[in-house]
């Protein structure tokens, strides 16, 4: 430790880019430069080292010190843990009481260091780099969501900053695209621009994404300041949404797609027609942002309301949701697990007119008899858990969230692995923020959940579940 004495400051370029590198350490250290981004510090004649190192794009003021650093370090760290929601299970019969507490706890402590930042994160935060380290839109929902739900909105509104800030280069990318309003970049770094990649331009669930979470934010903080400052993303991004979706003059309906992929990016983009669950988040999106213009005093929409009017339905096929509309055989397939992304209507968002609850009850059932229930795993544990709990069914829901199959299994630093990619994910991160959605959920309540403690906790008296500073969910 000790109180920095020395510091230097340089600036350089990367890839046409300036920044600066703003350095201060404790005295009887040597700093170099052994070539351009390449720097060396090392400590002479002491076995200590104390250093802070800032990258910016502009110049600092000032560098705070070690100590500086440290002691704000501890401060936030203590108004995190004070602050916000906490859920208890001591006093619980059931045997999984103890597990699920622990990764809530260490699944709270990983995305504070990993997903709280001022840019949206990678997948694996700034633990590991995959998807070559850019923030994949898409799971955007997963990556901040579990802010809200668990007290912490301020946490979710620095990704939102982000958003606002490359609001014109989604505008323009949207308008290159003959489509109104902002098309968001499916993968990006934190300069916002769009990645090349076979599948980046074919995603759109990504779009309504920042409408959800604005909603959020709204929840809890219900004031017009709040709809002031991002109506921008909110009805940007319902522009799009409302331009993206095509009018079938054979059918007199709107449909998305093709070319799309969709949730599980399986099938073939040109054969790709209405997804279930991307015309649900449609139809969400674009609900939501009429609902901020009724807030702020202004009409609906015309297209937008339009759209929502004429939207296909939903795809059901034998009394089942189907993945998606043009692949209706979904369910005489013989081998092989089936997909879940249809269920994401209830597992990702809030129940909506187009929706019928005993359809999903039985998609639901369908895919845990062919699939079982252990194999609710990666982020789709918090999404079979929101399911499972919105339908009524919490002993499911707990049995998915506590789930120790291997492919489920929180490490000791709760730390979930996702074997299958092709490097592998030692550390998949929306493992935990699915995990503590579902829980924060379960815990609070939703809109039009039962009226009672923990609504998606079994009320056989075998849970004590005690909560505070939680917000209640859509």
């Amino acid at each position: 430790g000790g109180e920095a004495k020395e510091s230097t400051q340089l600036e350089r370029q990367l890839d046409g880019s300036r920044y600066f590198v703003n350095l201060r350490w404790s005295g009887g250290a040597a700093f170099r430069e052994v070539q351009p981004h390449d720097f060396v510090l090392r400590s002479e004649g002491s076995a200590t080292l104390a250093f802070t190192c800032e990258f910016s794009p502009e110049l600092a003021d000032r560098t705070p010190s070690f100590d500086e650093t440290r002691a704000a370090s501890i401060a936030g760290w203590k108004a995190y843990w004070t602050k916000g929601g906490v859920v208890d299970f001591s006093g619980s019969k059931d045997p999984r009481a103890a597990e699920l507490e622990r990764r809530v706890v260490l699944s709270q402590y990983l995305l504070r260091v990993n997903y709280a930042g001022h840019v949206p994160p990678a997948e694996d935060g700034l633990t590991n780099i995959t998807w070559f380290g850019k923030h994949n839109s898409e799971m955007y929902f997963w990556h901040a969501a579990h802010f809200y739900t668990w007290g912490r909105p301020e946490l979710l509104e620095r990704g939102l900053a982000w958003y606002q800030k490359i609001l014109p280069l989604g505008q323009a990318e949207a308008a290159a695209q003959h489509f109104d309003g902002v098309r968001w970049p499916k993968m990006a770094g934190s300069d916002g621009r769009p990645s090349p990649g076979s599948i980046n331009p074919f995603i759109i669930w990504n779009q309504p994404n920042p409408i959800a979470l604005c909603e959020l934010v709204y929840r809890s903080r219900p004031e017009r300041a709040t709809l002031e400052q991002y109506r921008d993303i909110v009805f940007e991004s319902a522009k799009f949404l409302a331009s993206f979706a095509q009018l079938d003059p054979a059918t007199n309906r709107y449909v998305l797609g093709p070319p799309i992929k969709n949730v599980s990016e399986s099938s073939g983009e040109n054969h790709t027609q209405n997804p279930t669950f991307e015309l649900a988040y449609w139809y969400y999106g674009l609900q939501v942002a009429q609902t901020w213009r009724a807030r702020l005093g202004l009409d609906p929409e015309p297209h937008w309301a339009d759209v929502l009017a004429r939207l296909s339905k939903l795809p059901v096929h034998h009394g089942l949701y189907l993945e998606i509309e043009t692949f209706p055989g979904l369910y005489e397939r013989t081998k092989g697990p089936l997909p879940t992304s249809m269920l994401m209507i209830l597992g990702y968002m809030p129940k909506i007119p187009l929706v019928d609850l005993e359809t999903v009850r039985r998609t639901f059932h369908e895919v845990n008899a062919r699939n079982g229930v252990d194999n609710w795993v990666s982020w789709a544990m918090g999404q079979g858990a929101l399911t499972a709990a919105r339908l009524g069914e919490p002993e499911t829901a707990v049995r998915i969230l506590t789930n120790d199959s291997p492919a489920a299994r929180f490490m000791n630093n709760g730390h979930v692995r996702r074997p299958k990619e092709p490097n592998g994910c030692p550390a998949y991160l929306p493992v935990n923020a699915s995990l503590l959605t579902a829980v924060g959920l379960m815990a609070a309540g939703w809109d039009g959940a039962p009226d009672v403690n923990a609504p998606g906790f079994p009320q056989d008296g075998s849970w004590t579940v005690r909560a505070e500073g939680l917000l209640r969910m859509p």
